[in-house]
């Protein structure tokens, strides 16, 4: 990964614009970014990682103010960075969350944060996202690399390696991870887990289920054989349980089988008796009931001579009975229609009552004729009268119309005057619309003025108070820190007084004296009550530097307040906060009403708008007005000629057949129309007058007819009179065919009876039937008793043969199935194995370590090793780093210690002891070998730019050259590496530089390339 450019707007410190090209600085491949103290140093790459991650490098991130303080406040914050990663040139922008003015009105709103992303596509820059998933998830593929790893193998901040190197292994942990990203190890823990998990349900079930077969097993035949003892029964643990129940069962199902042959044929022969019995008991029951039958026959011959004689009477009524219906049926008709005719006739006399001029002794074919003329000659004079009534009628509404248009377009005329003095109106109050809108530009512009006064105004006054705290810690922070100076050089004092006591206490007998030589020591010095130990004096120092640290930190927040307090200062001047108060709100006040008149101004715009509008509207209705009143005069002329030509000629024909029939002339529509209706009922009355009367003869005729028939079949008939056939009409043929059947039948079953199998013997049988069923009860006492011997040895022969089956099908299943379970619990217990392995809980385990946290430290090695070989070039050969894997006090487990190793005395130290100096060469070697490593493991991703933000102010003059040939030595291969510091040394032995100015209007980029 590459940069190639950064544009920052309104970004930390800087106010305005400023661009960084990373390409020009790169021909060297070294350059420096130094600035004043609070310049923005830092913001530079905070601005790199915000651009790409959408977040900043430590604390600052807490912060969340990443807009510029000294911005004005239309300036939208943007960073923008151009960079090139896997062959591909890229571009993102990037906006915060921050506050911004309204664009109407007073107030601020909160602009949301936005950003994109584009591609170089050879031509032109291509759209690639715009949402931050989106972005986010692009980034991340094109660098390989998330914020984490970028701030620790891109990026390396102020302070993190020092902090990372001074960290207590388990502190260190979480930062591998995150780093290392070992997920797939622990990921691969959880699987074996799961695995393992799965493995020993499965076995369980298994055992579980070889269990229940031995009890399901030993329940079929309840005997006392042993179980397996073992949690996890085997195969011949199953078997031996399993065998001799087989033989068991088979063994009970040989004797049952014996049991049920004997039964069955001692309950053959009982039933046999038993059969007989009651054959020989049956037959003496249905003897005596053909005794029974034999008597009711005899008893019924006078019933048989009776229904023989009703059914002869039956079937002579059968042929009169149906010429008396229809005889009675043709009277009924004749009554019937005989005063339906005189009914008819009176209708008729009373339709003819209207009509006195018609002769009552007419035809009834003339009468319906009259009637239809009559009925037309009322319709057509219905038509004329309803005609000239609907002209009349027409004429008025015209006349009407034609008053109400004419009051309508006078009205209309008055509401166009009034319209016309209305735009008049309008027009002279928008003529001042120009001078007011100017007003409204120019103290808009005051009111801002005065918004930016009065917030500088409160920030000086707040950065007054902190200014004042700031310069009381500095003096604080100097009274401690002269103290531990002086506490310090004391106690060295002290020692290098001591310091031949602290030998002499390091002697051995036989060991040579490291000062002479002499392996005898005859007068060692002693330590006296004032003597201090080298710990002593290395505590005393890291106290002098850590308030030395603090110092310097308190100094750079004074600073950068002074700075802060002087550019508000300068912005808003000395007026107090009151007065800028009072000067905004009048502003404000202002403001707001000039704002409303120029609302009122757009009312009246829209109003004249509206009007003009509306005047056209009022034009047109005017002249629609007008045409339509033209219209209603010529209609009204024409309705007054149709009214007078209306025709007569037909109306007065109609008027006369009305009077020669006596009817009264009507005068109106609705008299006609009964008119009209009186000849119609005429011609209905007369037709049905007509039908009536010739229906009533042909019934009477009828009625003759059917008297003949009747009177000729009854004298043929056994009936002597009417009053006997009706008689004989209530017997009913069904029922007495009913009754000689049921006869009939009594006889057939006598015959059967007498011509059975069992009426020879039953006819020669006299025992008594006392006897008889006595035998017959105690021959099926003997079948029900071996029935039940032979049902219960059936079922027992059942239940033996089924758990036989049960057995045998068990056993057989099992052993099916045994090798294919032994082959799955074969493979179930290596994953239970493998789990234990791979999760340290195994005894196979020796150092107790998991996968995951085996594949972290053998990384944390590598960072060790890589680390080590830069930090004994930085030092000359005197340090290096070594892995340290053993279990320390207070440490849970063993792999992520690390340890210096002091080339002067061969001896192990905690880098917490490592002076300032010191400590920033190993925190910047463990940076640059952990970036080493991190690389490799992700892919041998390309690094082509990277940035170091640490103390380089704790070295000497000789140990910085060192450190600055380190640097020389990573920018081999293309690479290009920034590097902040104020150090002079550092100014001087790197030429390309990129230069931060602080001002109280904010800071600014220079960027400094010789030649």
């Amino acid at each position: 990964m590459r940069l190639h450019t950064l544009t920052l707007s309104a970004f930390g410190p800087f106010a305005e614009t400023a661009e960084v090209d990373f390409d020009a600085l790169a021909g060297d491949g070294l350059f420096l970014i130094h600035g004043p103290t609070g310049s923005g140093k830092t913001t530079v790459l905070d601005a790199i990682v915000f651009a790409l991650y959408g977040t900043v490098p430590g604390a600052r991130n807490d912060a969340g103010q990443l807009r510029s303080q000294f911005a004005a406040p239309t300036t939208p914050t943007t960073v923008v960075l151009d960079f090139s990663a896997r062959g591909r040139r890229y571009r993102i922008e990037r906006s915060p969350a921050y506050e911004r003015p309204k664009q109407r009105g007073s107030g601020t709103v909160t602009q949301r944060p936005a950003v994109s992303l584009l591609q170089w596509d050879g031509t032109a820059w291509a759209g690639l996202g715009r949402t931050m998933n989106e972005v986010q998830a692009h980034v991340n593929r094109a660098l390989r690399l998330n914020a984490e790893q970028f701030t620790k193998i891109v990026l390396l901040p102020q302070g993190g390696f020092a902090a990372f190197l001074r960290a207590a292994p388990q502190e260190r942990e979480p930062i591998l991870r995150r780093l290392f990203d070992t997920e797939h190890f622990t990921a691969v823990e959880r699987v074996l887990a799961d695995s393992a998990r799965a493995a020993r349900t499965r076995m369980t079930e298994v055992s579980a289920g070889r269990t229940a077969l031995v009890d399901r097993a030993l329940a079929v035949h309840s005997e006392d054989l042993p179980r397996p003892a073992v949690e996890h029964p085997g195969v011949a643990d199953v078997d031996a349980v399993l065998g001799p129940s087989t033989a068991i069962c088979a063994e009970r199902r040989n004797l049952a089988v014996a049991g049920r042959d004997l039964s069955q044929a001692a309950w053959e022969r009982a039933a046999d008796a038993a059969g007989a019995a009651a054959e020989r008991l049956t037959a003496r029951r249905e003897l005596t009931g053909l005794r029974k039958l034999e008597q009711d026959y005899e008893g019924g011959a006078g019933d048989r001579d009776r229904i023989r004689e009703q059914q002869a009477l039956a079937r002579a009524a059968g042929a009169v009975l149906p010429l008396h219906r229809e005889l009675r049926a043709a009277e009924r008709t004749r009554d019937t229609r005989t005063e339906s005719a005189r009914a008819e006739r009176g209708r008729l006399e009373a339709a003819l009552a209207t009509l006195p001029e018609v002769d009552p002794d007419t035809s009834w074919e003339e009468l319906a004729e009259l009637g239809r003329g009559v009925a037309e000659a009322a319709r057509t004079l219905r038509r004329a009268l309803e005609r000239d009534e609907s002209l009349r009628a027409a004429a008025r509404d015209c006349e009407e119309a034609i008053t109400t248009q004419s009051a309508r377009l006078r009205e209309h005329a008055e509401l166009q005057q009034a319209e016309a003095r209305r735009r008049t109106e309008t027009a002279t109050a928008l003529a001042a619309e120009p001078t007011v809108r100017a007003a409204l530009e120019k103290e808009r512009a005051n009111l801002r003025r005065a918004a930016e006064q009065l917030e500088s105004a409160e920030l000086r006054d707040r950065l007054a108070d902190r200014l004042a705290d700031a310069r009381t810690e500095v003096g604080s922070r100097r009274t401690d820190r002269d103290r531990a100076r002086t506490d310090y050089e004391d106690i060295r004092r002290r020692r290098i007084t001591g310091i031949a006591a602290e030998l002499s206490a390091a002697l051995e007998a036989g060991a040579e004296c490291p000062v002479c030589g002499s392996t005898e020591h005859p007068h060692p010095a002693a330590a006296d009550s004032h003597s201090v130990t080298r710990e002593d004096e290395e505590r005393a120092h890291s106290t002098w530097e850590s308030r030395q640290a603090a110092l310097t930190a308190a100094q750079d927040r004074s600073t950068r307040l002074e700075e802060q307090h002087a550019a508000a200062r300068a912005t808003a001047g000395d007026g107090s906060v009151d007065d800028a108060s009072r000067a905004r709100a009048a502003a404000a006040q202002q403001v707001e009403a000039l704002e409303t008149q120029t609302a009122d101004l757009d009312r009246l715009r829209t109003e004249a708008d509206r009007l003009a509008t509306r005047a056209d509207a009022l034009d047109g209705e005017a002249q629609r007005l007008s045409t339509e009143l033209t219209r209603l005069h010529a209609r009204s002329e024409s309705l007054a000629e149709q009214i007078a030509e209306l025709d007569e000629s037909e109306a007065a024909s109609a008027r006369e057949v009305l009077r020669r029939t006596g009817h009264a002339v009507p005068e109106s529509w609705a008299a006609a129309e009964e008119a009209a209706a009186t000849g119609t009922a005429l011609t209905a009355a007369a037709q049905a007058a007509g039908r009536a009367s010739a229906a009533a003869a042909d019934a009477a005729s009828e009625v003759a007819t059917r008297q003949t028939e009747y009177d000729t079949a009854l004298r043929a008939s056994p009936f002597t009179s009417e009053s006997e056939l009706l008689s004989a009409r209530n017997l009913d043929p069904d029922v007495l065919s009913s009754q000689a059947a049921q006869h009939q039948a009594l006889l057939t079953r006598i015959t059967v009876m007498r011509e059975s199998a069992w009426f020879p013997a039953a006819s020669r049988d006299t025992a008594p039937e006392e006897e008889l069923l006595s035998a017959c009860a105690r021959a099926e006492d003997a079948e029900v008793r071996f029935r039940e011997r032979a049902r219960r040895a059936v079922e027992s022969l059942a239940v033996a043969e089924d758990r036989c089956r049960d057995i045998t099908g068990l056993r057989t299943t099992f052993l099916d199935e045994a090798a294919v379970e032994e082959d799955e619990l074969g493979e179930l217990r290596a994953d239970v194995a493998l789990a234990g392995l791979v999760q340290a809980t195994s005894p196979d385990n020796l150092r107790r370590i998991s996968l995951s946290s085996y594949a972290l430290v053998a990384l944390f090695a590598d960072v060790a090793a890589n680390a080590s070989e830069r930090l004994r070039v930085m030092s000359r050969g005197r340090y290096s780093l070594v892995h340290d894997d053993v279990i320390h006090r207070r440490e849970k487990r063993a792999g992520l210690g690390l340890q210096v190793v002091d080339g002067f005395t061969q001896e192990r130290r905690d880098p917490r002891t490592l002076s300032g100096g010191e400590s920033f060469m190993a925190a910047l070697a463990l940076a640059l070998g952990l970036a080493d490593t991190v690389k490799s493991t992700a892919g041998g991703i390309e690094l082509d730019s990277l940035f170091i933000d640490e103390g380089f102010g704790t070295l000497d003059p000789d140990t910085l050259a060192e450190v600055i040939g380190i640097l020389e030595e990573l920018r081999e291969g293309g690479r290009t590496v920034g590097v902040i510091s104020h150090v002079q040394g550092m100014q001087q032995a790197i030429p390309n530089q990129i230069v931060l100015e602080a001002s109280p209007t904010g800071s600014r980029i220079r960027v400094e390339i010789p030649g």
